[in-house]
């Protein structure tokens, strides 16, 4: 079992309570509100089960180390009922199917167009028909395009419409780097310039759950010969860091899946006694309009 760096996220805990007081007279029990069916609009911190997920959103420390469920397919989660037109720049339109990095026999499914409990990106789902569309554009002569901005054509929100990272305030330096287990959430937001670190400002992160958080949406690379996209995380610096995508998933089905992008897996996962797998992203050609 691995050994919790209690000690230094206890004191980030302290830190954002600290700072951010919220009540501890919370009702047990008390189930997150889907992304369905709950705005993000709202400015209140969402409460109910604790997940590791949740608890890394709101700066907390996690909990006792679980076992990883792997391997499975996410049931199909419900579609989106907000749609955005895509600008008329963008030339590439794909779902995004999700594999283990270093098992890509494991699909996890394609990113579906909800928010998990706490306002990111982190559901999945069999079918590719209804799944979470993106588009940007990238010059068709160019093997590989950096500094994108993916739009969430079907979103779940059009104040938020791009698919980018917020770093919550756990990580509040704005910087991933080796060695470090810091991260930042897949997350909606509004678009930011290519090559700045992160903004401060809204996301639909910091909405559902009231925490601040810096974002960026210029991270995305596209290679055109493998369909892969990845993530480039700006650091404050306006360096490029290498940035690793993993899902953070408790396995108790209470919607708090989540996609981290972070600069050092195994810090992470040292850190926080856990087994989260890396990820890749494939862009799928989007199916044509029925």
């Amino acid at each position: 079992m691995r050994f919790i760096l209690a000690s230094i996220l206890s004191l980030v805990a302290a830190k954002f309570v600290a700072a951010n007081p919220i009540s501890n007279n919370l009702p047990h029990g008390v189930e997150p509100q889907s992304a369905g069916s709950r705005s993000v609009d709202s400015a209140n911190p969402i409460v109910g089960r604790m997940t590791n997920a949740k608890r890394f959103a709101m700066g907390l420390p996690p909990l006792k180390p679980k076992a990883l469920h792997r391997g499975t397919r996410a049931a199909s989660a419900r579609r989106a009922s907000t749609s955005m037109t895509p600008t008329p720049d963008n030339n590439h339109h794909c779902h995004i199917l999700v594999k283990n990095a270093d098992d890509p026999s494991v699909t996890y499914g394609f990113i579906s167009p909800v928010f998990n409990a706490f306002g990111g990106y982190g559901l999945f789902q069999a079918t590719q028909a209804g799944a979470l569309e993106v588009s940007f554009y990238a010059p068709f002569d160019v093997l590989s395009s950096g500094q994108l901005d993916l739009q969430a054509d079907n979103g779940p929100s059009s104040t938020y419409p791009y698919v980018g990272a917020a770093d919550v305030f756990a990580s509040s330096d704005g910087n991933l780097a080796p060695g470090s287990y810091k991260y930042a959430f897949l997350s909606g937001t509004k678009q930011t310039p290519r090559g700045s670190p992160a903004v401060n400002g809204d996301s639909s992160l910091s909405t559902a759950t009231g925490i601040p958080a810096g974002y960026e949406s210029a991270i995305w690379q596209y290679n055109a010969l493998t369909e892969e996209i990845s993530a480039r995380w700006i650091n404050t610096d306006g360096s490029g860091a290498t940035t690793y995508l993993l899902y953070a998933e408790d396995g108790d089905g209470h919607g708090n899946g989540a996609i981290l992008l972070n600069g050092d897996p195994s810090a992470l996962n040292t850190a926080a006694g856990t087994s989260y797998p890396t990820l890749t992203f494939t862009c799928v050609p989007a199916l044509p309009a029925a």
